[in-house]
């Protein structure tokens, strides 16, 4: 799994190593810490630098990273170089609960527009490019979600997720 951010990477690797077993229900043997786009460029080494039982091909790498227009563009750009080489799949799980986990603490007053108020404004001159095949992997209602908070101008770090939002049981991640 590619984490796009360093304090969620430490986050779940302190998960990992505690014992704390799957991520989301999705046991997860290998985190690569992303570091924004700098991962388009250290990639390209991926199964030169990595073990041959982490590079097989029947391995699919999840990517994890802020619901913004640049994490979304990362993924797409990751898969656009290296798509042909790897299956490589948002980690929708993480997404659906990190949306949920911050649209959920909306009290029942609050509407969705004056709620996503409250979320970080998005970082100025991201490319408002692309998002189809990243959005592709999720519902109707899911994608509806997550595209009130772009246009509304905010992002969903992923930050937003700490260590006692991961332990789920694996049953519950459908690797969807």
């Amino acid at each position: 799994m590619i984490i796009e951010n360093k304090d969620t990477f430490y986050t779940m690797r302190r998960h990992l190593i505690s014992g704390g077993g799957p991520i989301f229900g999705l046991e997860t043997g290998t985190l690569i810490y992303g570091a924004g786009k700098q991962i388009l460029r250290s990639f390209r080494d991926f199964s030169l630098c990595m073990e041959p039982y982490i590079t097989n091909s029947g391995n699919k790498i999840y990517y994890f990273g802020d619901l913004d227009y640049e994490g979304i563009s990362i993924y797409e750009d990751l898969c656009g170089r290296f798509g042909r080489e790897w299956v490589i799949e948002p980690f929708k799980a993480a997404y659906i609960a990190m949306t949920e986990k911050v649209l959920n603490t909306l009290t029942v007053q609050d509407s969705l527009d004056s709620g996503l108020c409250s979320l970080p404004g998005m970082k100025e001159k991201q490319s408002r490019r692309g998002g189809d095949l990243f959005f592709g992997y999720f519902e109707a209602a899911e994608q509806e979600k997550m595209k009130a908070v772009l246009l509304a101008g905010k992002y969903i770090p992923q930050e937003c997720l700490t260590i006692s939002d991961l332990p789920m049981r694996p049953g519950d991640y459908d690797g969807t």
